[in-house]
């Protein structure tokens, strides 16, 4: 989450991969109720990351 906070490549990365594997995780092991959760935190991160390139875009 620190790196996510400052904007780093490698958190957002990481963060992703993390929602992969609990969605995984919830799949094998049958908690359905995880994957809705994490399906919003992949669009909330895809968002932000949208976002964020807009602002990186606009800077140059």
């Amino acid at each position: 989450m620190i790196a996510v906070g400052r904007q780093l490549w490698w958190g957002w990365v990481l963060a992703a991969i993390n929602c992969f594997v609990i969605l995984y995780i919830a799949q094998e092991s049958g908690l359905r109720g995880l994957i809705p959760a994490n399906i919003i935190c992949l669009a909330i991160y895809a968002k932000n990351t949208h976002e964020w390139l807009k602002e990186r875009k606009s800077e140059r």
